[in-house]
């Protein structure tokens, strides 16, 4: 999916998809799909300052998608946490608004 392998480019390798979800969007002039994903961040790798400013950056992120454009975005990171790995992992929780281009 261009949408999720864009996200993994800009936050960076470190973090992992545990969840995705997309649905059907419509108003009375667009189309599009909303779109959710949850993923893993380690702790080390979530308080990096390169990290945090590509997160913070990505409600005005021009993804480049055939078709559609990003109409929304909002990224939410979560508290640490401990993960299945025996370290500290943060939830980072994207959701998009993807609508078709005319």
């Amino acid at each position: 999916h261009a949408l999720l392998a864009q996200l993994i480019a800009v936050l960076g390798p470190n973090a992992q998809l545990l969840h995705a979800h997309e649905r059907e969007w419509a108003s009375i002039t667009f189309s599009g799909a909303r779109h959710h994903f949850v993923l893993e961040i380690p702790e080390q790798a979530a308080t990096d300052p390169g990290f945090l400013r590509a997160l913070a950056g990505l409600p005005e992120y021009d993804f480049a998608l055939s078709g559609e454009i990003v109409a929304d975005c909002t990224a939410t990171i979560g508290m640490p946490m401990h993960g299945g790995r025996d370290a500290s992992v943060r939830l980072v929780v994207i959701e998009l608004l993807t609508v078709v281009a005319d």
